[in-house]
């Protein structure tokens, strides 16, 4: 079910214009991850987009639909190496854990004021704030010290 949201069309999974196909793109996301050492939101800028080392690798990634899996995000990983031998594994969504979460907004939030995501990170996880003051936390953590909006 899967298949035509993150693996098809093609040409625009290897090759994605824009923050939006990204995200949507398995073998773009795969091959960022191996190349850059990570996935956030620094890898939806027009640069890592437009990486061609990214690009070459997304190229050589195929996405198979195969029957035999659940419905889920479960499937099979496997990497065909120079020398011909292959290795294979399943792979499936495993729900993050808290120190994991932490790190991903800490990797989302790097180009902002630290001291105002303390703010909202610590809102987040202490005080279950109301959705007015996420709003302002959040608002807060993007603002520049110059006036202008920041965004990692």
């Amino acid at each position: 079910w899967a298949m035509p949201i993150v693996g098809e069309p093609r040409d625009t999974k290897i090759a994605p214009r824009n923050d939006l196909e990204a995200i949507a793109s398995l073998p773009f996301m795969l091959a960022a991850a191996l190349v850059e050492g990570r996935v956030n939101l620094a890898t939806l800028a027009p640069t890592t987009i437009h990486n061609a080392e990214i690009r070459a690798l997304a190229r050589r990634i195929a996405c198979e639909a195969d029957p035999s899996l659940g419905t889920g995000f479960d499937g099979r990983m496997e990497i065909v190496r120079r020398d011909g031998q292959t290795l294979s594994r399943a792979v499936g969504l495993t729900p993050p854990n808290e120190s994991q979460i932490i790190a991903k907004f800490r990797a989302n939030t790097a180009a902002c004021p630290p001291d105002k995501c303390d703010a909202l990170l610590r809102a987040l996880l202490n005080e279950m704030p109301r959705c007015r003051e996420l709003i302002r936390l959040a608002t807060a953590a993007l603002a520049a010290p110059d006036g202008a909006g920041a965004r990692p």
